[in-house]
């Protein structure tokens, strides 16, 4: 007997009172710190010794 696919289900459609920018499933972040020195600041290239540590990198780009 052949094998019949099932279709798939119709998207679901947002209620018509919920605005675009409501439904938005990743939230855009606003930099808190707007200090251009920390920004632009210099870190040590690779073979110099003194690395940053991941969560150094993360706090100065606003992730953390």
């Amino acid at each position: 007997t052949p094998t019949v696919a099932n279709p798939a289900p119709p998207a679901p459609t947002p209620p018509a009172d919920i605005a675009a920018d409501e439904t938005r499933a990743i939230p855009i972040s606003r930099p808190e710190n707007t200090d251009t020195d920390v920004a632009t600041e210099q870190l040590n290239a690779r073979g110099q010794g003194g690395g940053v540590s991941a969560q150094d990198l993360l706090r100065r780009e606003g992730r953390l």
